[in-house]
């Protein structure tokens, strides 16, 4: 071969070379980019102990709603990931969490349930600053974070206030006694009812959470012989209303947010018959498309009805989802964005945030009727 064949044949070849490579490089530019890892976030919440019943009806919501984000995410949105630490209700349980969380997970979101579990992170929350994302519903929590914490569950001098509204036209005459768990503003509370009662407050008697036995309590409140018992509990409920029946007590039982539980029904039976308490706007029997197709997918996964808690939750997991759409995981971006979400339609009533992180969203009265939870103006 001469010298000139051999000379055009390694060019051909060295050319060759260039454009499979070139070829083998935009071929690989055109694949489906690589799928992102998931934005994680951190959930505190009581799945054991004595708040557990509560706890897992959040941990039922936020699945539900990860799981819809996820798959209408595709292979290139945004996903998330939740990593569930368990408090017990316990407040250095939920010390030793949001640390984990913060500092090894470094997820830029903490939920947590209860109102200690969230006064016990808060110092955490203020300095590392995250978002704190609390559904208590103590007085004044979100201004205690120096604006990085939110709830999308109401205050409760709103709750506190449609009671008082009740109390004021329905009860006017009638006296009020309280039965209630320490928790951190429980002397607001008390004093509260003082001031707007007056002469019409029976009295106060305060059980450790967990308790099974509430008669030596009770039968001093039935000594006062109040018209109306405000039962300040959350699985509790059920027992104390069980027990207070038992024991002869006839008076009208009113509850916080906290008493919609199925567990609580089972266990008073009857003695649940006619409690009204305030609540989120959440109606399991409700037309409201919203609401129906939650429903739906929530009794496909978990073959039961949604309680008002895991509404919730799944809620705060969708508003949250709005925020970091943009695969944004930065706390200070995220707070940005959540202060931005006005009147966002919810299952539980339409949520706006204030600029302190606290919510506008309804408050309603509700009831048991026949074994069910219902609206209670259907009732008047």
């Amino acid at each position: 071969m001469s010298k000139i064949l051999k000379m055009i044949l390694m060019f051909v070849i060295v050319i060759a070379a260039v454009v499979g490579i070139w070829c083998g490089i935009n071929k690989k530019s055109t694949l489906p980019p690589t799928t992102k890892e998931p934005i994680k976030i951190g959930a505190i919440l009581p799945l054991t102990g004595p708040a557990a019943n509560l706890g897992n009806y959040a941990k039922e919501g936020i699945d539900l709603a990860i799981e819809e984000i996820n798959q209408q995410s595709g292979t290139n949105g945004p996903t998330l990931k939740v990593i569930y630490e368990d408090s017990q209700s316990q407040n250095q349980q939920a010390v030793t969490a949001v640390n984990k969380l913060v500092n090894v997970d470094k997820v830029p979101v903490v939920f947590v349930f209860t109102t200690s579990d969230t006064d016990a992170v808060l110092p955490i929350i203020k300095e590392t600053k995250v978002i704190l994302w609390t559904n208590t519903v103590t007085p004044g929590i979100t201004e205690k974070g120096n604006g990085y914490v939110f709830r999308n569950g109401t205050g409760f001098e709103k709750d506190l206030q449609a009671m008082f509204d009740l109390i004021n036209n329905k009860f006017q005459d009638k006296k009020l006694a309280v039965i209630y768990f320490q928790f951190d503003f429980s002397q607001w509370l008390i004093s509260q009812l003082k001031e707007n009662l007056g002469n019409r407050f029976a009295g106060t008697e305060v059980f450790e959470r967990g308790a099974t036995d509430f008669r030596g309590q009770l039968t001093k409140l039935k000594d006062a012989k109040p018209d109306l018992l405000y039962v300040f509990a959350y699985n509790e409920a059920g027992l104390i209303m069980k027990q207070a029946r038992e024991l002869g007590m006839d008076c009208q039982f009113l509850a916080p947010p906290g008493f919609e539980s199925q567990q609580n029904l089972l266990v008073a039976g009857p003695a649940a018959e006619g409690t009204i308490y305030t609540n989120p706007d959440f109606i399991t029997n409700s037309s409201e498309p919203r609401i129906v197709d939650f429903q739906k997918k929530f009794m496909a996964k978990y073959n039961k009805q949604p309680e008002v808690w895991a509404a919730t939750w799944y809620d705060a997991i969708k508003i949250l989802a709005l925020a970091i759409k943009n695969n944004n995981n930065n706390p200070e971006a995220i707070k940005n964005e959540l202060l931005k979400i006005q009147n966002y339609q919810g299952v539980t009533g339409n949520t706006s945030f204030k600029q302190n992180g606290d919510v506008e969203k309804p408050v309603i009265l509700k009831t048991v009727k026949d074994g069910q939870f219902v609206p209670y103006q259907e009732n008047k």
